[in-house]
């Protein structure tokens, strides 16, 4: 990451899990990758509170409420056709 990390000095377990995993966010944000961290953790950065919330009630700036929809793209359609046993994700 450019320029200096906070340097981590806590002891408890936790506190530098949370350490880690914002060190995690701020290399993997802006590279376009953090998706997939967020789809395995279903845990989201609240950068108003510097906390880690759950993905599913998430509310963004901009007003947005992440829901499980959000965590899953849509069966394509030639998929369904072939395979009439597939059930569309929810929400879509």
């Amino acid at each position: 990451m450019a320029g200096a990390a906070p340097a981590v000095t806590t002891t408890n377990v936790d506190e530098f899990e949370k350490a880690v995993w914002a060190e995690r966010y701020f290399e993997l944000c802006y590279e376009g990758k953090m998706w997939f961290d967020i789809l395995r953790t279903r845990k989201v950065r609240n950068d108003l509170t510097r906390q880690w919330d759950n993905f599913v009630g998430h509310k963004t700036v901009y007003s947005k409420t992440f829901t499980e929809k959000n965590l899953l793209l849509p069966i394509p359609q030639r998929e369904t056709d072939n395979n009439k046993a597939l059930v569309q994700n929810v929400g879509f």
